[in-house]
C-alpha cells in the first residue's frame, strides 16, 4: 500500500537514513501489498522513489503486480538481485542505509562493496509500523477470525474416542478453506495433540497418526489467513466425558485468559497480561511454561511480545493473542488461545469459540 510505503520514507527522513532496504519478504508485502519471494528487495529512498528489485525469474509477477507502484529493475539470469542495489547505492554516494532482515552473506557483499556507506540494523522501525494495524489490516483479521472459529466447531464435530490426530486436522483445515482460507493459519497447518501429547504444547510436532482415546485430552490450535493475515485460536477437548481434574484445571485456565483479556487495553505494558493470568494460577503458576501471547498480522507470531519481562506497551489497533495454558503429568495440557483486538478502552476477541464445555 502506498500510504505504508509512504509512512516508512518518513521514517527514513525522520532517522537521518539515505534510504532503507526492505529484504524481509513479509515486510514486502505490508509495504506493497503483494507477496513476494525472498529474493526480491525493496529499496525506499528518502526522496520517495521506490524500487523493487527482482530475480529474472520473478520480474513479470513484479511488474504486472508492483509495477504501478515502484520501480522495477530486474537482474540477469543467475545474478543476484543485490548486485542491482549495490550499483544504485554507490550512484546514490549513500552514507547511511538501513536495513530490515539481509542474510549474513548480503550484508558483508554489500559492506565489502560499498565501503563509503554505513549499513544499519534496523528491524524495529519495520515492527513499529506493523505493529499498529490499519483499518484495512484489521477488516482482513477479522475476516480471518471468523473462518477460524468455523474450524473449532469442525474439530468440536470431529474430536471422539478412535479418530486420529491427522483426520482432526484435515476436518479443520477443510472446513476454513472452503470458507476462503489462503491456507492453515499456521506454517506446519493445524496442530492436533491428543492425551501425552497435550503435554508438550506447541511443540507437539503438529499431527501424528495417533488414535484418539476415550476421555483423553485433545489441543486444537488453528487459524485461518485473509490476503496475509493470520489468526491464531485453540481450545482443548475432551473425547467423551471430562474427569474432575480435568474440569478443575479446565477452570482454572478459563479464569486466566478472563484475568488476562481483562489487562488488555492501550498504554498498558504487556508483562501486565503475563502476570494477571499467573496470579489465578497460583501455586500452578510453575505448569505455565510459556507467554501470555504474541502480536499476529502478516506474520505469527510476531511482536509485541506477551512475556513476564517485557517492558513492551500496548497501542490501540493492536493485535495479539491471549492463550494461558496448564501442563501436568497425570491430567495433560490444556490450552486457551483467542486473537484480540487492543480497542481504545480495552479489547474485542476476534476468535470467539466458546469457552465453555459442553460435557
Amino acid at each position: 500500500m502506498t500510504t505504508h510505503l509512504e509512512s516508512l520514507r518518513k521514517k527514513v527522513e525522520e532517522l537521518g537514513y539515505d534510504a532503507y532496504v526492505v529484504a524481509d519478504e513479509m515486510n514486502v508485502r505490508y509495504l506493497t501489498n503483494i507477496p513476494m519471494p525472498e529474493a526480491i528487495l525493496l529499496l525506499v529512498k528518502r526522496d520517495g522513489d521506490y524500487v523493487l528489485y527482482a530475480t529474472s525469474s520473478h520480474s513479470r509477477a513484479a511488474k504486472s503486480n508492483a509495477g504501478n507502484i515502484c520501480e522495477i529493475k530486474t537482474a540477469k539470469v543467475g545474478q543476484p538481485s543485490r548486485d542491482l542495489l549495490l550499483a544504485d547505492l554507490t550512484q546514490m554516494n549513500a552514507k547511511q542505509i538501513g536495513f530490515d532482515a539481509l542474510s549474513a552473506e548480503a550484508y558483508r557483499g554489500l559492506s565489502e562493496k560499498a565501503k563509503a556507506t554505513r549499513f544499519v540494523p534496523d528491524a524495529a522501525t519495520m515492527w513499529g509500523l506493523r505493529m499498529i494495524k490499519s483499518e484495512d489490516e484489521i477488516q482482513n483479521v477479522r475476516k480471518s477470525a471468523k473462518i477460524a472459529d468455523e474450524g473449532q466447531k469442525a474439530a468440536v464435530r470431529t474430536v471422539r474416542p478412535g479418530m486420529r490426530e491427522y483426520e482432526v486436522a484435515a476436518e479443520v483445515e477443510h472446513a476454513m478453506r472452503i470458507l476462503g482460507s489462503e491456507n492453515e493459519g499456521h506454517i506446519y497447518g493445524p496442530m492436533v495433540a491428543s492425551g501425552p501429547r497435550t503435554l508438550l504444547g506447541s511443540t507437539s510436532g503438529w499431527v501424528t497418526d495417533r488414535t484418539i482415546g476415550e476421555g483423553e485430552l485433545v489441543i486444537v490450535d488453528t487459524g485461518a489467513t485473509i490476503n496475509g493475515y493470520r489468526t491464531d485460536s485453540a481450545r482443548t477437548y475432551v473425547a467423551g466425558k471430562p474427569s474432575m481434574n480435568q474440569k478443575e484445571m479446565y477452570d482454572l485456565v478459563r479464569k486466566a485468559w478472563r484475568a488476562a483479556f481483562s489487562r488488555v487495553r492501550p498504554e498498558t505494558i504487556t508483562s501486565e497480561v503475563d502476570v494477571a493470568a499467573r496470579r489465578v494460577f497460583g501455586e500452578y503458576e510453575r505448569y505455565f511454561d510459556h507467554a501470555i501471547g504474541h502480536g499476529v498480522g502478516l506474520s505469527l507470531p510476531e511482536p509485541p511480545r506477551m512475556i513476564k519481562d517485557s517492558r513492551e506497551i500496548l497501542k490501540e489497533n493492536m493485535v495479539v493473542t491471549i492463550e494461558p495454558a496448564l501442563y501436568l503429568d497425570g491430567i495433560g495440557g490444556i490450552l486457551v488461545e483467542d486473537t484480540v483486538l487492543v480497542v481504545k478502552d480495552g479489547a474485542e476477541r476476534l476468535t470467539a469459540p466458546p469457552l465453555e464445555w459442553n460435557a
